[in-house]
């Protein structure tokens, strides 16, 4: 029946069932400390001898001894490095903001790095050391090199990483963080270019053969400038859908160019769209609601403002945008299930990261729409066809037969005539330019990724592939593929395009499955949004199994998309068989409550320190950097002799505030910004 509500959707319709809260606090008290070697404490080779500082702001348990616990370091993105808090900004925002780094002596530093506090106290109350690190210093120098910075803030990740084996292994700075972490088992999240920091920091790794594993990444409204390749690690990326800094949703390619790079990669890949947010909600510090100074805005608005047109669907002031503490309450949904599953080997996030379930009450007004690719690995995923080239529409990677019928339109688009990036063929009829400049936000896998078109359906419209005979697929959980609706294509008229899937056996029993609504996106802000995003769509194999008791799963013989209306386009890519039928339960899961990790031993990276990072010593920094007894009196600036006792403390220099996990975030009322003027660049931030 075409009311029937299906349970298949990765992202558009998952399972009724509801994720366990993953954002929940955790039983163990917190504390948060801070510390500093200054502002010019460390330089990055290759960064035109721009020095940078070394400051982390720390979220850990109170009680260390039940340690070690998982490290986790978060990179922020490029942002005003400096405010003049003598300057109001009630009607500029950016009027106080400057970059440079230093800052001058009347200016202050904008602290981005204390963003993300209220995710960092949350998983640190799971029993996680979470250390999020200053990068003012790369920020303000990035622009005058090739690569944006990407390389300075890797180098950053490994200079903190250095002090952290420092920290645990010597008594270098005291001994309280003896023993207290596992470098053996690191999560790095970055935001913006900090995500491209990440992403560069696994190069650095490999040409530097560090001896630090990672086992998972985070990559947050990333940029792509340098389109890295990550692979071997569990690779989570965020695309917020209404982002107005990085409006092509460029991030998108580290999951497309990273899903097939490296054939046996034992390592998930996942994208989570969040629906109604923006690019600087996510940290605190960028947010006007929470922090008044150095161009905290409403990325979104301020696009809408720089090329003079609303959206009804993203702008300021859309029912449909979250707010402040909604959009950082989904990122702390995520992020916790990303990393409580892969650092911490909590297996009941596994349906959640997957799009089995709908996503938990945190984060159920994005309306997450999630991507997932497993690894690769026999049992794992089986390709059928994974669309690269245009061979793919008549051979699929089975090197099987692959088959349109009745398709007005079927073609590629997305890549040119090799598959590569070189003379590609846009996705969108009338790609935009932006001031001035040829720039299209709407195709954010364009290029580099081949979409499928199929549309202008005829009667009995199929793509049918089909599989080699006897091709067993029983003990695998799911059919799924990527999917979007092709807004610009002449074959639709603005109504969801409808598809079913079946699945023939070698005796010709068809079980078919459906109806699948391929609704249009959201947004007419011309050429930002509406996006041909690409989400998952997942089908439980036991869901044919129900339609047809009598198909035969071990002898599988091909698979059709149906197509029963006269108008719809869609885009299509990655059509597979994915992950291997668990056996039953027996036993129970795995809690990182106490810091113990799930290790399988894959999804290992790093070897060899190089041995960089500083020995300049430990500064003091207090949580309100007022009035530090060791500042040279440059703002800024705080390079000392020597760490710093305090009452209770041996030697470390950091200071110290203890909280109680569900501690609510304050937040401050509001301010009204006028007329932002912000400056839009080729290379956003």
């Amino acid at each position: 029946m075409r009311a029937r509500a299906l349970a298949i959707l990765l992202a558009a319709g998952p399972t009724s069932a509801y994720a366990a809260d993953p954002d929940l606090p955790g039983s163990m008290p917190t504390s948060r400390e801070t510390y500093g070697f200054g502002d010019t404490a460390f330089m990055p080779d290759n960064f035109g001898f721009a020095a940078v500082e070394l400051q982390g702001v720390i979220h850990r348990p109170t009680d260390l001894d039940a340690g070690p616990f998982p490290l986790v370091i978060i990179l922020h993105g490029r942002h005003s490095t400096c405010f003049d808090p003598q300057i109001p900004t009630d009607q500029d925002p950016f009027a106080n903001a400057s970059v440079e780094w230093p800052c001058a002596p009347f200016r202050e530093p904008v602290p981005s790095l204390d963003g993300y506090d209220y995710w960092a106290e949350n998983l640190a109350s799971h029993g996680y050391v979470v250390v999020s690190i200053g990068a003012n210093g790369v920020n303000a120098a990035d622009d005058a090199v090739e690569d944006a910075g990407a390389n300075a803030r890797a180098q950053l990740i490994t200079a903190h990483l250095d002090l952290w084996t420092a920290f645990n292994d010597t008594d270098e700075y005291g001994t309280t963080y003896n023993d207290s972490v596992d470098l053996q088992n690191i999560g790095l999240v970055g935001h913006s270019r900090g995500g491209e920091g990440v992403a560069a920091w696994f190069v650095h790794a490999a040409n530097n053969d560090l001896p630090y594993t990672v086992r998972g990444a985070l990559l947050l409204a990333p940029t792509d400038f340098n389109r890295a390749i990550v692979t071997g690690v569990p690779l989570a990326t965020i695309l917020p859908y209404c982002d107005g800094d990085v409006f092509d949703l460029q991030g998108a390619h580290y999951y497309d160019d990273s899903r097939h790079a490296t054939a046996g990669d034992p390592a998930p890949k996942y994208v989570f769209e969040m629906a109604g947010s923006n690019h600087n909600f996510y940290n605190t510090i960028w947010s006007p609601g929470t922090f008044s100074d150095g161009g905290a805005v409403d990325d979104f608005t301020s696009l809408e403002l720089a090329i003079q047109q609303t959206d009804a669907s993203c702008g300021g002031a859309s029912p449909l945008r979250l707010g402040e503490q909604e959009q950082q309450q989904s990122f702390v949904a995520y992020a916790n299930a990303f990393f409580r599953m892969h650092l911490g080997g909590e297996t009941e996030y596994v349906p959640l990261l997957r799009g089995e379930v709908e996503p938990p009450t945190g984060a159920a007004a994005a309306a997450v729409r999630t991507t997932y690719m497993p690894p690769d690995l026999a049992g794992d995923r089986l390709v059928v066809n994974r669309i690269a080239t245009a061979a793919s529409m008549a051979t699929n990677d089975l090197d099987a037969a692959v088959e349109g019928e009745a398709l007005g339109d079927y073609g590629l688009c997305g890549v040119g005539p090799g598959g590569g990036i070189e003379d590609f063929d846009h996705c969108v009829a009338e790609p935009g330019t932006f001031f001035g400049d040829p720039f299209e936000g709407r195709e954010p896998h364009v290029p580099g990724l081949a979409h499928l078109r199929l549309g202008s359906f005829g009667a009995g419209a199929r793509w049918i592939n089909a599989l080699p005979r006897g091709t067993d697929v029983s003990g695998f959980v799911a059919l799924q593929f990527r999917v979007a609706y092709d807004f610009d294509s002449a074959g639709n008229d603005g109504s969801s395009a409808e598809l079913s899937v079946a699945l023939v056996d070698g005796a010709g029993t068809r079980a078919m499955v459906g109806p699948i609504a391929v609704a249009p996106p959201l947004g007419s802000l011309y050429p930002i949004v509406p996006k041909l995003l690409l989400y998952g769509v997942r089908m439980p194999l036991a869901e044919f199994v129900a339609v047809a008791p009598t198909i035969d799963l071990a002898d599988v013989a091909s698979i059709e998309l149906v197509f029963d209306q006269d108008s719809g386009a869609i885009l299509l890519s990655d059509l597979l068989f994915a992950d291997e039928v668990p056996p039953p339960p027996s036993g129970t899961g795995s809690s990182s409550d106490d810091g113990t990790v799930d290790s399988s031993g894959e999804d290992e990276i790093g070897n060899d320190s190089t041995g960089q990072g500083t020995t300049s010593p430990m500064t003091t920094n207090d949580d309100d950097d007022d009035d530090d007894d060791d500042d040279d009196g440059t703002a800024g600036s705080s390079d000392t002799t020597g760490p710093s006792a305090r009452s209770g403390d041996d030697g470390c220099g950091c200071t110290t505030s203890a909280s109680q996990p569900g501690r609510a975030l304050l937040f401050v009322i509001a301010i009204a910004a006028g007329r932002s003027r912000r400056r839009f660049r080729a290379r956003a931030r």
